[in-house]
């Protein structure tokens, strides 16, 4: 029997662009379009201490 494994990536990216008309897409994006991201660690934090 193969034993079953999972990659766990070490981070986690989420993006957020801001489109303010409706009917706008992903065309719609330039790079004077607003966004933001977050770099999320795919930590365990029973591991880890937080202050």
């Amino acid at each position: 029997m193969q034993s079953a494994a999972a990659n766990v990536p070490e981070d986690l990216w989420k993006v957020i662009v801001v489109l303010d008309k409706p009917g706008q897409g992903i065309s719609d994006v330039t790079e004077n379009t607003m966004a933001f991201a977050i770099d999320i660690p795919n930590i365990d934090p029973a591991k880890d201490e937080i202050t």
